[in-house]
């Protein structure tokens, strides 16, 4: 079979990175370095009886171009239409998956997996017989869709098609298990049935829509009928669109593909107000972005800190009275001192400086402690306890920061935070679910309280590295001071989570014979590793002050942070 490509690319430096790559497969490389001279290398090719291309990689450029569009549709044309087409492009925009749909033994390539070319070329290029599966036209793997239906067949049936599509797919068969599914992964598009037995789809597609934690799921109700009434009740209960089963295959991926683009945007959308709110917080310090009405739209990570809260959502949205009671506040009349309010009702004595922004789209506040040597005391509301649970063992090896940032740990530990980070960004790779497990062991006798294994030295000596030995991945476990230890549990689902953590506490209980009436307990809390919730700092967070508050109550327990329940480690014998 040929191996010569055309490669299509105005960008010097993208041609030769692409370029050097498909060298290295073993293909051979034709260069254009404008659209005209690949038009031209086209019209040469089809004229003369030797050599085909094999394929044309041709990148698609981010904006209108004339000579783009002549190529385009010259290989529209019928004696080029047979001709395979790997389009590359950089933002994968609508126009350039419409051009990419219509056309047969075309493929659409984002630029950043310019590596994965070779599977793409080998589908488009095989023979029939040579074919197992349907060339992939568009690289969807960044999109999960939730299948639910009663039906086996069609769950099947869907799962081939839109696999064929190179999305990934999660099934289910009724509506809890798509909720339960929806809540242990994540979900960009979901998928439902409108009759699931004694349950029906609006529901369904309600309750994921309401629940914070599966709100952003852009839900469809797919349906046999064409009927008004279950149109209005999906698309009143959440979803965006109704598929049809008895329309096209091509028009059901068509109305997912604009459902795809939609999660995309929204994606990009966020990623834009991250880096906006990055800018923000670096640029402006402590500071407040109010709307033409005095309403919070954006908090600074330093104003959030002087002013005491731990979330952002306790201000956005909130008018500036919250802070500044009736304080007179002037628009760009300079810096002057005055008193706002911090969480806990104590006063923040600051300077503040407010200025309009353009188009009269608001103002920003920016404010400073007045005195700068008096810094306030940080507030910690733990929404697992009604009030804050402080350690009862006095200073804590592990320290955090107001906003919540780990500024102190045992320098053996760093693997563990650095992995956990990782994992928190989506760096290291996840194949199902992970959770973040801090156990701390207590020292116990019948004549005295329990103590912190930290106030025996010699017996942790002993048994933190047995500890430690426990779990058979050695960089997801570290000692973190003060009798704590963390794990990074990978697991299938929430369950075998909770089930991991109750064996190993009773591993870590039983790491000690009992000896003269001295025996271990533990404590622990388990918080699931969600890298579009939290970052790992926050994690942490969230453990510790799950663990303080497990310290503070029981022994022998674990609480579970996500469903916020409590695990026994030795049930049978468990009694308040």
């Amino acid at each position: 079979m040929s191996r010569l490509l055309l490669l299509v690319e105005t960008s010097a430096t993208m041609r030769r990175v692409l370029g050097e790559h498909l060298r290295a497969l073993g293909y051979h490389v034709e260069e254009a370095a404008d659209h005209t001279e690949a038009l031209q290398r086209i019209n040469d090719r089809l004229r003369r009886f030797d050599e085909d291309y094999t394929a044309v990689v041709f990148g698609w450029p981010a904006i209108a171009d004339a000579d783009a569009e002549a190529l385009a549709a010259r290989l529209e044309r019928d004696d080029a239409i047979e001709l395979p087409v790997i389009v590359m492009s950089t933002d994968l925009r609508a126009e350039t998956r419409a051009w990419v749909a219509a056309r047969p033994h075309t493929s659409l390539l984002a630029w950043k997996k310019y590596r994965d070319i070779d599977p793409m070329v080998e589908g488009l290029t095989a023979t029939d017989d040579q074919q197992t599966d349907k060339a992939v036209k568009f690289d969807n793997s960044d999109i999960r869709l939730l299948v639910v239906d009663d039906s086996a067949t069609i769950r099947r049936s869907l799962s081939e098609l839109f696999s064929q599509q190179g999305y990934q797919t999660v099934l289910a068969a009724d509506g809890t298990t798509a909720v339960d599914l929806a809540f242990e992964q994540r979900i960009d598009i979901a998928i439902v049935d409108f009759y699931l037995g004694e349950d029906t789809g609006d529901r369904v597609c309600r309750e994921l829509v309401t629940e914070a934690g599966t709100g952003d799921i852009v839900c469809a109700v797919l349906t046999g009928t064409y009927s008004d009434h279950i149109i209005r009740r999906s698309l009143r209960a959440g979803a965006l669109e109704c598929l049809f089963k008895n329309e096209s295959s091509e028009l059901l991926l068509n109305r997912v593909d604009a459902l795809s683009r939609f999660v995309r945007q929204r994606r990009r959308l966020a990623d834009e107000r991250r880096l906006l709110d990055s800018v923000v917080d670096l640029v402006a310090g402590a500071a407040l972005v109010l709307d033409s009405d005095d309403a919070i739209r954006h908090v600074s990570h330093e104003a959030l800190m002087l002013l005491g809260h731990d979330k952002v959502e306790a201000l956005l949205g909130h008018p500036l009275s919250v802070v500044a009671g009736q304080t007179e506040l002037p628009v760009d009349a300079g810096t002057a001192e005055r008193t706002l309010s911090r969480a806990d009702g104590s006063n923040l004595d600051v300077v503040v400086d407010r200025r309009a922004l353009a188009g009269a789209a608001g103002t920003v506040l920016q404010f400073k402690l007045a005195d700068p040597s008096v810094a306030p005391t940080a507030v910690s509301s733990s929404s697992l306890a009604g009030d804050r649970i402080t350690d009862s063992q006095g200073d804590s090896t592990l320290q955090f920061s107001p906003t919540g940032e780990v500024s102190a740990v045992p320098p053996e530990a760093m693997p563990f935070l650095s992995l956990l980070s990782r994992m928190q960004e989506g760096a290291e790779p996840i194949d199902q679910q992970a959770s973040l497990l801090l156990m701390r062991l207590w020292v116990c006798s019948d004549d005295a309280a329990p103590e912190s294994l930290e106030d025996h030295p010699d017996l942790e000596a002993r048994v933190a590295p047995a500890l430690i030995a426990l779990y058979k991945r050695r960089d997801h476990v570290a000692a973190l001071g003060d009798g704590r230890f963390g794990f990074l549990l990978r697991h299938v689902d929430e369950p075998q989570s909770w089930l991991l953590t109750r064996r190993l506490m009773q591993l870590a209980n039983d790491a000690l014979v009992e000896i003269d009436g001295t025996r271990l307990a533990t404590t622990a809390s388990l918080k699931r590793v969600d890298p579009q919730a939290d970052d790992a700092d926050e994690s942490l967070l969230i453990a510790l002050e799950a663990l303080e508050y497990a310290d503070a109550r029981w022994h022998n327990k674990a609480l579970l942070v996500d469903p916020r329940r409590a695990l026994a480690v030795y049930p049978e014998t468990l009694s308040e």
